[in-house]
Parts: C-alpha cells; sequence; structure tokens
C-alpha cells in the first residue's frame, strides 16, 4: 500500500477492538492512503447470512440437529424457532457450560460444566466472573480496611482495635489519616461494647458489629465502602 491507494474497511467495529482498528487506520493515513469506512459510506457487509440465505443452505444440507451458536440467548432461540420451520427435526439451544448429546438417542443436553473466561493469577488460573477477581475488583476501586480486635476470655477488648487502610489514606494527610483511623477505631471499639455477653462470646457476632461500624466510619470519611476485613483474636 502506498499513497493514492484506497483501504475499505466494511465491517463494523467490534466493542473492544475501538484502539487497535484505530492505530490500523492511523498507519495507513499516515502514508497517504484513502480509508473508508460504513461511518462514511455504505459499505459495510456482514459476515452472517441471512434468513433466506439459511433456509436455502437448510434445504441443501438437510440437517438432522442444529445446536445453534454464536449470539444471545434471544438470538439462539430465535435461530431454532426459524430452523424448525425450516423442517429441521431436531433444535437443541444451549448456552455456554450445556453438554449437549447428539447421538446416541435424540439430541439433548444431558449436563453442564464450569466455563467462562479465566485470567492467568501467578501459577494459578482464576475465573474471572469467580470470587477472587471480584474481591481484587472491590479493592481496586474502594481500597481495602483491616482491622484487628482483641478480645479476654469474657469478651471484653483488651485494647483499642488495630486499623489499616492500605490503599485509602495518603501518605501527606499524616494528620488527616490519624484522626479518620482514631474515628475508626473508636467506632468499631463502641459496636463490640454495646454487643451482649452471649454475642461478645460468638466471632461471627464481633466481625459482624466491628465491619458495619467500620465501613459506616469510612464511608462517611471517604464517601466509598472499601472491602472490610476483621480478625477476632481471643486471649
Amino acid at each position: 500500500l502506498e499513497a493514492g491507494d484506497t483501504v475499505i474497511f466494511s465491517s463494523r467495529v467490534i466493542p473492544g477492538n475501538e484502539k487497535a482498528i484505530a492505530r490500523v487506520q492511523n498507519a495507513l493515513a499516515r502514508r497517504g492512503i484513502e480509508i473508508i469506512t460504513a461511518d462514511d459510506h455504505f459499505v459495510h457487509v456482514s459476515g452472517h447470512p441471512a434468513r433466506g440465505e439459511l433456509a436455502e443452505m437448510y434445504r441443501w444440507v438437510k440437517p438432522p440437529v442444529l445446536v445453534p451458536i454464536h449470539g444471545e440467548t434471544r438470538h439462539l432461540i430465535e435461530h431454532g424457532r426459524f430452523a424448525r420451520e425450516c423442517r429441521v427435526p431436531h433444535v437443541v439451544v444451549a448456552e455456554n457450560g450445556a453438554v449437549v448429546r447428539l447421538h446416541p438417542g435424540p439430541a439433548e443436553i444431558v449436563d453442564h460444566v464450569t466455563a467462562g473466561r479465566f485470567a492467568v493469577d501467578g501459577k494459578r488460573l482464576v475465573p474471572l466472573a469467580g470470587d477472587v477477581m471480584r474481591a481484587r475488583r472491590r479493592m481496586g476501586q474502594g481500597g481495602i480496611a483491616v482491622a484487628t480486635v482483641v478480645l479476654d476470655d469474657d469478651g471484653r477488648l483488651i485494647a483499642e482495635p488495630r486499623l489499616l487502610l492500605p490503599g485509602l489514606l495518603d501518605g501527606t494527610a499524616e494528620k488527616d489519616g490519624e484522626e479518620i483511623i482514631e474515628r475508626a477505631v473508636s467506632a468499631m471499639a463502641d459496636a463490640v461494647d454495646r454487643l451482649s455477653n452471649t454475642a461478645r462470646a460468638r466471632d461471627a457476632d464481633v466481625v459482624t458489629a466491628a465491619r458495619r461500624a467500620l465501613r459506616r466510619s469510612l464511608r462517611d470519611a471517604f464517601g466509598r465502602r472499601p472491602v472490610a476485613e476483621i480478625q477476632v483474636v481471643r486471649v
């Protein structure tokens, strides 16, 4: 390709690919190449067959089974309905994770397996929609607060709770940070002290009370609710 040539992008930009396509188009423009896209002219060409083309294919192939793929659930269901109109005898609408038996016997969904996107986390693969990545996103957006509550055998506080706020406090605002920590620590101590003797004997009740007080205090200070982890130590 050289200056004076014309490049036609006849496909639409798939969401998520905008930056990569823009880099290619900018590189072409720097060479003096004319660029034509569907935004400028009627040049879009779909990679998907129209209903008439699908019907013609079904008449040629006469498939005994259809498993529609590629599309949202509503697309799969509509494709299956259309295939039945075209006299395809067996249609199985399956979503990600479905195990489809095609033979022997009628085609049908017989099981489900875990499916989805995974991320490389060090030496592990973790699901993007799982608890680990969900917690990472929450920590990235709201920060994290880690508090330690130390109780004696009777469930009374031995000392004020210890609190760490990584990702929430700016080291340059040391005085403001100390005040925020003091208020949060005081709120947790008051919440634990207000518990009944029976509740203070249960770690779960102590954690719930301290976490609520901590998150309420930090919400007032930062305008957000960070991930709050409470450690209960009994000595």
